[in-house]
């Protein structure tokens, strides 16, 4: 049986997920109602994409992924984090500069919107410096088993997130997204750091740092399999004229929030459920399956109509710019719950493989820049199509299962 203190963190982590998505979604209509599809708003988009290149390397995943049992360890010994402080902030202070420079270059050279944005671009890297700093925050409290503070934490961003967008927007236009993503991470930071504070005065212990050993960019990369095939996406789509950045970042954050609402709510009771009992691989992937496709299957059938509620009502999407959100909803949800059932198998056979597990990180590297490459040679000899878009997540799918059954075979 699972204790109850087992049950109440899982659902504790389910419940979280749900609501941030949840907020997620709502926060998108509202996008949709201010600036719909606009030429304005896709510039915008393309100017984030590359703020989310440095996302990859610090995401709370990544860094826990590779943190984790040395900040546990660190715990346990009576050791100090304050020389983790101090690099910690050096380091955002780096990703502040590292995200501003990528943004000010993709402006001067790939947007062509008259539109200022610099503004824009400081108040997101402000966002991505912070976002690391907490995160950092965030491990060393997890590492300590302190999850009241990550419920907190990711409950106030949401909250503060979706309450303020409107207002913000309604004076700043445009500029009150990103203000409104930085007041929400400031808060987060201001509540997970005021915590952490309190840990690091009460270390007396050696002062500990972080060396090179403990950052592995397969880890990383591993970590953020799917989002990394997405950025690369958006990359592709930042050098081609028009909207449709639009509907793949739609399509993407509903495909997402699906994903996190179902699917990662039944992984995380499994993967959790798991830690006290023996783990059965081939049945929860079998169970995994059975879920996935019933939200496949109920997102073709009720989809559109869905789609129609959320972004329709507003009157700032045609008929046919609805339909491309629908299409490219179902392709990346396809995508996303591959990805997740195979992540159910991946973290629990990897687990202490850690050779085996950098090895299957450099292949789904390589099969995401080859999924980029073929969109990009297919579409010099023509137009970009929605099929190209179909036809490399059913090869990248296909791997991925194929991936899945070979370890499944080995279980």
């Amino acid at each position: 049986m699972i204790s109850k203190l087992l049950k109440n963190k899982v659902l504790g982590i389910v419940a979280i997920q749900i609501f941030s998505k949840i907020t997620g979604v709502l926060r998108e209509i509202i996008l949709a109602n201010f600036f719909g599809g606009s030429l304005l708003f896709a510039s915008y988009l393309k100017l984030m994409t590359y703020g989310q290149i440095i996302a990859i390397f610090y995401t709370e995943g990544g860094l826990g992924a590779n943190l984790m049992k040395k900040f546990s360890l660190m715990h346990k010994r009576g050791m100090s984090f304050v020389k983790i402080r101090r690099q910690s902030i050096a380091i955002s202070i780096i990703i502040f500069f590292l995200v501003t420079l990528l943004q000010l270059l993709a402006w001067k050279f790939i947007i062509t919107t008259d539109y200022n944005f610099i503004y824009i671009i400081i108040l997101s890297g402000l966002s991505s410096s912070l976002v690391f700093y907490h995160n950092i925050g965030q491990i060393i409290l997890l590492s300590k088993s302190n999850y009241s503070n990550y419920y907190k934490s990711n409950f106030l961003r949401s909250f503060v997130y979706i309450v303020f967008i409107y207002p913000l927007l309604s004076l700043f236009n445009i500029l009150g997204e990103p203000l409104n993503r930085l007041l929400s991470v400031f808060v987060q930071y201001f509540n997970t750091w005021g915590e952490v504070s309190k840990t690091i005065n009460e270390s007396k212990g050696k002062k500990m740092e972080f060396t090179q050993r403990d950052f592995n960019v397969w880890v990383f990369l591993n970590n953020n399999s799917i989002f990394i095939w997405y950025v690369l996406l958006r990359m592709y789509f930042s050098f081609i004229e028009g909207i449709d950045i639009i509907y793949i970042s739609y399509g993407f954050i509903l495909a997402s929030s699906f994903d996190g609402i179902i699917i990662k709510s039944f992984s995380t009771y499994v993967l959790e459920r798991s830690v006290n009992i023996k783990y059965n691989i081939k049945k929860t992937v079998l169970y995994g399956t059975i879920v996935s496709a019933i939200s496949i299957f109920g997102a073709i059938l009720f989809g559109k109509f869905f789609i129609k509620i959320l972004f329709g009502l507003s009157h700032k999407f045609s008929v046919l710019q609805l339909e491309n959100i629908y299409k490219y909803f179902i392709v990346l949800l396809i995508l996303v719950c591959t990805n997740g059932i195979c992540n159910l198998v991946f973290q629990k056979v990897f687990a202490g493989r850690r050779k085996i597990q950098f090895l299957e990180s450099k292949i789904y590297m390589l099969i995401s820049f080859a999924a980029l490459f073929l969109i990009t040679i297919v579409s010099i000899f023509n137009d970009f199509r929605f099929l190209h878009l179909v036809f490399i997540t059913i090869i990248f799918s296909i791997i991925n299962v194929a991936f899945m059954y070979r370890l499944l075979k080995n279980a």
